[in-house]
């Protein structure tokens, strides 16, 4: 598995169905998933180096209840600090930034809402 496919799996594993950011729109319709979901993005550095990302939760509804629930899911799995992802060639090293989320408005449709929720990255081991 490669570090794009084994982020695919990471991001995958809270509940909900997530995309890499570049990729959400669906290639026949058209058109982006009904949420619940999270986007990523993929961010890859050299050794020893911190990379920044974004992970983005995609909910509908008025209420804030559920996305801040998910959001505090993925607080808790970071709770006690870093976790690695594991990949063909190497291993790389995952951890909430800081501040560790934040609310944003999406202006094209009332009815979402979202949290960005800042990741910092490091590769500890690339085999090539």
């Amino acid at each position: 598995m490669d570090k794009e496919q084994a982020y695919h799996k990471f991001w995958s594993s809270f509940g909900i169905p997530a995309y890499d950011e570049n990729t959400v729109i669906d290639p026949n319709t058209g058109r982006l998933p009904e949420p619940p979901y999270l986007t990523y993005d993929i961010v890859i550095g050299d050794i020893d180096t911190n990379c920044y990302s974004n992970i983005i939760l995609w909910y509908r509804g008025s209420s804030w209840a559920a996305i801040t629930e998910k959001a505090h899911e993925i607080e808790r799995f970071f709770a006690f600090g870093e976790r690695t992802i594991e990949f063909d060639k190497g291993v790389t090293r995952i951890w909430l930034g800081s501040p560790k989320y934040q609310r944003a408005k999406e202006t094209e449709d009332a009815t979402i809402r979202t949290i960005i929720i800042n990741v910092v990255t490091e590769n500890l081991q690339t085999i090539y």
